[in-house]
């Protein structure tokens, strides 16, 4: 499917798709990216520490 996709508006990703349809007249339900930029720097830095969680 297409969960994760990224809705980009100018070149710049703003959501992350959650749930949707390929029929064109149901809508898409999108995750705003900038209400969990402290989950994704946590993540990343996470990941860039060398730790690993299990």
């Amino acid at each position: 499917g297409d969960s994760g996709g990224a809705l980009v508006c100018n070149g710049l990703a703003i959501g992350v798709l959650s749930s949707g349809c390929a029929n064109p007249d149901d809508a898409s339900i999108f995750s705003k990216i900038s209400s969990h930029l402290d989950f994704i720097d946590g993540v990343i830095n996470e990941k860039s520490s060398g730790a690993t969680t299990v």
